[in-house]
């Protein structure tokens, strides 16, 4: 099994060949996929991110999902977390790692068991482990969020196996443009 650093090197080589084209329709698909699960269906709120260059774009599903939903988004605090702040399209700015992020006072701090998180990674594998950046701001927010996890990536970057530690969370389940597995 290849350790993270080498396991992101890679795939982070794979990625320089995607097209955004690409990425958009795969991030079509998903999103078709999430919508059709019955946890989807029975949020009230959504935690999403906006995209980094080589992930899923999430600004259609963030339009089309706040109509009906609360849409939650992360905001990274200092070197090492980050807070989920409710969404308003008035309120975001370029912050940490030139990702929007909103500029809003509504932090939230509890979260109920019918609530959603899609989280993009580096990698996922059939276990629900999730390969991340590497500065664990996900896994710290995870370890308190209470809802369903959904991990979210291209078909390619769903792979064999992780190597898991004990500070990471694994997913609920794992969509792909072509495939969604329940770890539940």
């Amino acid at each position: 099994m290849s350790s993270k650093s080498d396991l992101r090197r890679a795939l982070r080589q794979l990625c320089g060949c995607i097209a955004p084209e690409s990425l958009d329709r795969s991030a079509r698909d998903v999103m078709r996929r999430v919508e059709a699960l019955p946890c989807f269906g029975e949020a009230r709120r959504i935690v999403l991110y906006h995209a980094l260059p080589d992930e899923l774009p999430t600004v259609a599903m963030i339009a089309r999902w706040s109509r009906d939903k609360e849409i939650l988004l992360p905001r990274v605090v200092g070197d090492h977390d980050m807070e989920i702040v409710a969404y308003h399209a008035s309120q975001l700015a370029t912050g940490a790692y030139n990702i929007l992020e909103p500029t809003g006072r509504e932090v939230v701090a509890h979260f109920s068991a019918s609530d959603v998180a899609i989280v993009p990674g580096v990698a996922f594998d059939r276990h629900g482990n999730r390969l991340g950046r590497g500065k664990g701001y996900y896994d710290r927010f995870l370890r308190r969020f209470a809802g369903t996890t959904i991990g979210v990536c291209p078909d390619f970057r769903l792979i064999d196996a992780i190597p898991a530690e004990s500070h990471d969370v694994a997913m609920n389940c794992v969509i792909t443009p072509s495939t969604t597995i329940s770890i539940l």
